[in-house]
């Protein structure tokens, strides 16, 4: 669809910036289940990695038919690839001793319920509590859109629509992945946005980088 295709050329955008070489683009439909056919052929072609744009159950489909068909390549993807349906599917029905599907697959998140700061901790731990399973970025994005309305409307002190957009245009918030400001085009800034691994069922944060006033 039209979100797997915006997400496949700007990969292919930024690995041709880096240097590297897009050997071959794959389109598969959403309704496809079998992928077999697609790795086989990136197999065929001894590519070093392959960059992905998945739902989660394309994802647990991928990381399985990967092992099944040899595919040595590094897998690496978006959110999905991050989250607790991905795990579960991916890993579900391993034997004894057997590696784990989900393993050694990276993910570039704008938020991973393993960041490590009091706020998030706090954070993870209701709603644990509250849910029985982690957060996932929509979790996250809707403490962080209702954290931000709620001090843009104190800070505005009264509810007047003016008042409170303007008070928004002023956000300096600090969340679970840093601080939040918006330049004169109101596009967000400052905050951090993550490569994960996934090791040992869960993806732990590679690296990080800040995201830069337009």
């Amino acid at each position: 669809d039209d979100f797997g295709r915006a997400v496949v050329k700007e990969f292919g955008d930024a690995i041709k910036a880096a240097g590297a070489q897009v050997v071959a683009t794959e389109i598969y439909d959403r309704k496809e289940t079998d992928l077999t056919s697609y790795l086989t052929k990136l197999r065929s072609l001894g590519v070093d990695s392959v960059g992905t744009a998945a739902y989660a159950s394309h994802g647990i489909a991928m990381a399985k038919q990967a092992k099944e068909v040899g595919l040595k390549a590094t897998i690496f993807g978006e959110g999905a690839w991050t989250t607790e349906a991905f795990f579960k599917g991916a890993d579900a029905e391993l034997r004894p001793g057997q590696p784990r599907n989900s393993d050694n697959i990276y993910a570039i998140v704008e938020y991973v319920y393993t960041i490590n700061n009091p706020l998030n901790n706090a954070f993870v731990k209701k709603h644990v509590t509250r849910h029985g399973e982690n957060p996932s970025k929509y979790s996250a994005a809707g403490w962080l859109i209702m954290s931000i309305m709620a001090d843009a409307i104190k800070r505005a002190g009264k509810a007047e629509p003016a008042a409170i957009r303007a008070a928004l245009e002023k956000t300096d918030f600090t969340g679970f992945t840093g601080r939040y400001r918006f330049n004169e085009k109101h596009q967000a800034y400052n905050f951090d946005v993550y490569l994960t691994k996934n090791e040992g069922g869960k993806p732990n944060v590679f690296k990080a980088t800040t995201i830069e006033k337009p």
